[in-house]
């Protein structure tokens, strides 16, 4: 068995490769495909619904690029690390880990704006977080 070692693969290295071998005895050529395992991108565009004042539904998309093997499923692969915040306030506070790409946020004091992130979290390690925009939970009354 022979291996080709390959450094400093990036993620756009990722694909399929045509793998020519020749000797005096002749040639073969094989294609092979370069998985790229990474940790992932971060999710896109979180968002918050169901906004009681006191419970909010926080959602996102799934990061672009996964950086897990296209043999496990994204759902198996792949952990989301939520946080939350008062928006005056730099650090965040631990909220949950799902493997959904939603989840119930409850126990917000009226009055309040927060700002809610997440991050994608592979074998590999953890994207960036992304902040949703600052949500009140302010009740809006007569409409």
């Amino acid at each position: 068995m022979t291996s080709l070692p390959l450094g400093k693969v990036k993620r756009e290295d990722a694909g399929d490769y045509e793998v020519v071998i020749k000797n005096e005895l002749g040639e073969v050529s094989v294609t092979v495909q370069l998985i790229v395992l990474d940790k992932p991108s971060a999710p896109r565009q979180p968002d918050v619904s169901e906004n009681t004042g006191e419970r909010v539904v926080f959602h996102w998309i799934e990061p672009e690029f996964l950086g897990i093997s296209p043999d496990v499923a994204p759902t198996e692969g792949i952990t989301y690390v939520v946080e939350m915040r008062e928006a005056t306030q730099r650090v965040g506070k631990p909220v949950t880990t799902t493997k959904e790409l939603s989840t119930p946020i409850d126990g917000l004091q009226l009055n309040k704006s927060y700002i809610f992130s997440v991050a994608a979290k592979n074998e590999v390690g953890q994207s960036d977080f992304v902040d949703s925009k600052p949500v009140s939970t302010k009740l809006e009354y007569g409409k």
